[in-house]
C-alpha cells in the first residue's frame, strides 16, 4: 500500500511539473507577443503600445513566479519554443489598420483565456500545498490582464 501511495505522489507531482512548465512556456511566449505588438504600435498608436506594454510586464511578473515555483519543487524551468498563434510580417503590419489591430488584442485575449484555463485546471489537479497557496495570484494577475485587454478591445 505505501508502495503504491510513493507511485502515486511521484506520478503526481511528474504533472504537475508537466503542467507548471506548459504555463512557463505560455508566459514566455506571451512577453514576446506583446513586446512585438507593443512596438509595432509605438509609433501611430502609443495608448495601445502601452497596453501591450502593461500586459508584457504582467506576464513577466507570472513567468518569474511559474519558474520559481518550478525551482523549488526542485525543477529546472526550460523552454520548448514551438510559435502558435497569428503570424505578421512587418509588411503585413506597415499602415496597420483597424482590423489588424483587432486581431492583436483578440490574440492576446485568446492567449489569455487559454492560459486562464490552464491554471484552472492545474489548480483543479494539484493537492501540493505550496503551489494551492502560490498559483492563486498568478492566476488573479491573468485575470487582471484579460479584463485590462478585454475593456481595451471592447471600446
Amino acid at each position: 500500500m505505501r508502495r503504491n501511495l510513493e507511485n502515486g505522489a511521484r506520478r503526481d507531482k511528474g504533472r504537475e511539473v508537466t503542467m507548471l512548465s506548459a504555463r512557463y512556456l505560455g508566459e514566455f511566449l506571451s512577453i514576446s507577443e506583446y513586446v512585438y505588438y507593443s512596438l509595432l504600435l509605438e509609433g501611430d498608436y502609443p495608448e495601445l503600445s502601452e497596453l501591450f506594454e502593461r500586459a508584457a510586464q504582467s506576464a513577466l511578473g507570472r513567468y518569474r513566479a511559474v519558474g520559481a515555483m518550478l525551482l523549488r519543487m526542485g525543477e529546472y524551468p526550460s523552454l520548448s519554443i514551438q510559435p502558435r498563434g497569428r503570424k505578421m510580417s512587418s509588411r503585413e503590419m506597415s499602415g496597420t489598420e483597424s482590423r489588424e489591430i483587432d486581431a492583436m488584442i483578440s490574440d492576446a485575449i485568446e492567449r489569455e483565456r487559454r492560459g486562464i484555463a490552464e491554471y484552472d485546471r492545474l489548480i483543479g489537479y494539484t493537492q501540493n500545498s505550496e503551489l494551492l497557496n502560490s498559483l492563486p495570484s498568478v492566476l488573479s494577475s491573468k485575470r487582471d490582464t484579460l479584463s485590462m485587454l478585454e475593456r481595451t478591445f471592447n471600446s
